[in-house]
């Protein structure tokens, strides 16, 4: 109007190009502000688009999870506001998510979490990228005391946090290490303390983030009800999928309704580490609370009967895990694992139980099979009939997958050590099928354990094994550990095993066993070479089979005991050379005879070793002998 208004004046020529100017001026103003409201309208449109494509990708569900995504928007909007679109701050949203941790803002901690959990699930189909995502977590300062301190809040209104907390701290615990973090046993243990009524609360309770399972069926009759429409407007479906909320993860409030199977898993993971094991060797309580979510004592009225499966299942699996732990942390577990009142019944329980899993039966034996290196474990566990029968059935099924056989075997074998009257109850159990190990001898994956289960038998049991019926059996194996022997490509715990064996049987059934060697005389300059060899080349005793020399040198004393006249054939394989090395390369690791990693756990009975050095010596060349 201006502009018009100036058009009606008589105008100096000198000033022809200020109408044309000023209307140009006026035009840009005008078009600058209809710029500017189109640039809010579509900055609207298109963030509220590209937060829903944000979402949608990092798997985020329900209108509250929004929220997340919402203060991410502003957070960084603000910040390129600030310092312009070049800002050198980190706008990426894990920093985002990582930051808000600290905040004071229970949205804020929510969004944190929410958000933390939706990365690394994302991510958990690969280790590298899981690794780089978890590396920018735990960089940051306090970042994992402060998602650990989560865990032990019980307030109402934080449950969705502790929730999510709990999951981002399980998918982490395989890369962490939690001495530096105080209080995170206690933290854990926390989610262990199961109230019956908490899956229900936890079912019921409305919290941003949360999906209750009733909700989860909800959504999907109203997708079947959409996808009936649909098929009048492809394009509009098209549109609605790319602007809506993607549901919730149904999986994991199916099947991680509770705060138990969280802290289940975090603890099995956090295992991995020695540290973390002692960490966890150390928490007042805390094994006394996992065996008891193994037990059907407990009240779960509320739970079903797959959560109840889950618990059983995932609380053996960590037990079994803390039960292998290596070293001196190790021996520390299994002793407070044996201790429990309770934990050997409920073993029983799940054996018993014809509702068991196979998978739950296996992770008892392999259990077992553990705590028997621990002497007084053995003697608690000979106590339940139960064992004994399952770990027979177990070893001698023909059904059952090898590394089954193989952990009820190295069960049978710790067992059978110690006291004859007990131990005979294996050979009892084991009963008309023990001709069937004859053949489990010949399998190689069997080997070892059938060996060390054998000779055990026969050191425990020598008067039964002496009966005419299972000297029978027994003299036939003779044969087999022989030609097993005499395998060039027999070595390390095999070999020990079976030279082991062979003695054993000598001292049980001499005459068998003199005989055998008559029957091998063309090939015994060869057997004496191998055992010479073995011995000369184990001047520094390994813990994988840290009998090795000492067995050597009884099958020596056993064979010249037995047969006198083959010393010769020892003098000439130079095995006097081989007895003069074991005596001037003494070892501390020859005092056990089981190690668990570097330390030894189950000590040498057996005379000592020097004391057979000079026994061999004076056998195989005898005082008497003239040069």
């Amino acid at each position: 109007m201006r502009l018009f208004k100036v058009n009606g004046h008589h105008i100096d020529n000198n000033n022809e190009h200020l109408i044309p100017a000023l209307k140009i001026f006026y035009v840009m103003v005008f078009l600058q502000g209809i710029s500017y409201i189109m640039a809010c309208m579509l900055e609207t449109a298109f963030s509220f688009l590209f937060r829903r494509l944000l979402a949608k990708e990092c798997g985020l569900g329900e209108e509250p999870e929004m929220k997340s995504i919402n203060l991410y928007y502003e957070d960084a909007y603000d910040k390129c506001m600030q310092d312009g679109v070049l800002s050198q701050e980190d706008l990426k949203l894990v920093r985002f998510a990582v930051d808000s941790l600290s905040s004071n803002s229970h949205i804020q901690n929510l969004a944190s979490v929410r958000i933390l959990y939706s990365l690394l699930k994302k991510t958990e189909t690969s280790k590298s990228n899981t690794g780089l995502l978890v590396s920018e977590i735990t960089t940051s300062n306090n970042s994992v005391a402060t998602l650990i301190s989560m865990l032990g809040w019980t307030e109402p209104e934080d449950e969705g946090i502790r929730l999510f907390a709990a999951e981002v701290i399980a998918k982490m615990a395989d890369n962490l290490w939690i001495v530096g973090v105080p209080g995170t046993m206690q933290m854990v243990s926390s989610l262990l303390d199961y109230d019956p009524r908490a899956s229900e609360v936890c079912i019921n309770m409305e919290v941003p983030g949360y999906l209750p399972p009733s909700r989860i069926l909800d959504l999907s009759e109203q997708q079947t009800e959409n996808n009936v429409l649909n098929t009048q407007n492809k394009f509009l479906q098209r549109v609605m999928n790319l602007i809506s909320i993607p549901n919730e993860d149904k999986e994991f409030w199916i099947t991680k309704d509770s705060f138990p199977s969280q802290a289940l898993e975090i603890l099995e993971k956090l295992a991995h580490d020695h540290d973390n094991c002692a960490e966890i060797s150390r928490a007042t309580g805390l094994i006394a609370k996992i065996i008891g979510f193994m037990s059907s004592t407990i009240d779960t009225t509320n739970i079903p009967k797959p959560q109840k499966e889950l618990w059983t299942t995932s609380s053996l699996k960590l037990i079994k895990k803390l039960a292998s732990t290596n070293g001196e942390i190790g021996k520390v577990l299994r002793q407070k694992i044996s201790e429990q009142p309770l934990i050997l019944s409920n073993f029983a329980e799940v054996l018993e139980d014809s509702c068991s899993s196979k998978d739950q039966m296996e992770l008892v034996l392999e259990i077992l099979a553990k705590l028997a290196i621990d002497m007084e474990a053995r003697e608690d566990i000979f106590s339940f009939q139960v064992f004994i029968t399952k770990l027979v059935n177990a070893f001698l099924g023909r059904e059952q997958q090898p590394s089954v056989r193989n952990v009820a075997g190295e069960a049978l074998s710790l067992l059978s050590m110690g006291n004859a009257s007990k131990f005979s109850a294996i050979l009892e159990a084991i009963g008309p099928s023990f001709i069937d190990l004859k053949d489990m001898l010949l399998h190689d994956e069997y080997t070892y354990v059938t060996a060390s289960l054998l000779q055990n038998v026969c050191a425990q049991s020598l008067e039964k094994l002496s009966q005419a019926g299972s000297s029978g059996d027994l003299s036939s194996f003779l044969p087999v550990v022989f030609a097993k022997i005499m395998n060039a490509e027999l070595q390390g715990k095999k070999l020990e095993a079976l030279v082991s064996l062979a003695s054993q049987i000598c001292k049980v059934l001499p005459q068998h066993f003199a005989h055998q060697l008559e029957l091998q005389h063309e090939g015994l300059p060869n057997l004496v070479k191998k055992l010479v060899d073995t011995l000369k080349a184990s001047k520094k005793p390994s813990v994988e089979y840290p009998r090795m020399r000492r067995v050597i040198i009884e099958m020596t004393i056993c064979m010249l005991e037995t047969c006198p006249r083959y010393a010769k054939v020892f003098r000439e394989k130079r095995m006097m050379e081989a007895l003069s090395i074991v005596e001037r390369t003494p070892s501390k690791v020859e005092k056990y005879r089981v190690f668990s990693g570097n330390v030894g756990v189950i000590p040498e009975s057996g005379l000592p070793l020097p004391a057979l050095v000079a026994r061999a010596k004076g056998l195989v060349a005898p005082a008497t002998q003239t040069p």
